[in-house]
């Protein structure tokens, strides 16, 4: 997504989205640092795959501001004539 998309779409256009995703990315980030110490320390695969969900929530909203940002800014109409 990231290449088909210019940094201006992924970093979004207000000061509160910017803020919103990156504040999401951070925790994404901090989940996945703390998922390889989980790896490494040899924990339980319950508590691994719990923190691989809690990632993948956090990036599917990450993706899903991005797409609706981008949709939002799209010239193409919300409905197509019926003719």
């Amino acid at each position: 997504m990231a290449t088909a998309l210019g940094p201006e779409c992924l970093t979004g256009a207000s000061e509160q989205e910017r803020a919103a995703r990156a504040e999401l990315a951070g925790d994404a980030l901090r989940l996945l640092e703390d998922a390889e110490v989980a790896v490494a320390s040899g924990e339980p695969e319950h508590v691994v795959v719990a923190l691989v969900k809690a990632i993948e929530g956090l990036i599917v909203q990450l993706r899903d501001r991005v797409l609706d940002s981008v949709v939002a800014s799209s010239p193409a109409p919300d409905h197509w004539p019926l003719q």
